[in-house]
């Protein structure tokens, strides 16, 4: 798990290149179960804030019902999960 959250940063940031529409169906899933598994594996050391924001990734980056954004609304959130998740252990031990 330690590594984890470096290993979704990157796909969150792939995310932002025009790639084929299956591509980002695959990172739906790849980021929705790893921010699920992040929170379950960390759930006891976590503030309420960042349980919160990964709920909310785990939330938008949902596969089965999925959420409907404009382009450039998707690569902000692509960014900002990209950089909450790079420095998702530092998030843990000094809370947002």
């Amino acid at each position: 798990m330690s590594e984890m959250h470096k290993i979704l940063s990157g796909i969150a940031f792939l995310a932002i290149l025009p790639l084929p529409y299956k591509f980002y169906l695959i990172v739906r899933v790849l980021i929705c179960f790893g921010g699920v598994y992040l929170a379950y594996a960390s759930w006891s050391t976590l503030s309420k804030s960042n349980k919160a924001i990964l709920i909310a990734i785990a939330f938008l980056f949902n596969p089965l019902i999925p959420i409907h954004l404009t382009k450039i609304v998707w690569i902000l959130i692509d960014i900002a999960t990209c950089y909450y998740l790079f420095f998702f252990n530092k998030w843990k031990q000094h809370p947002c």
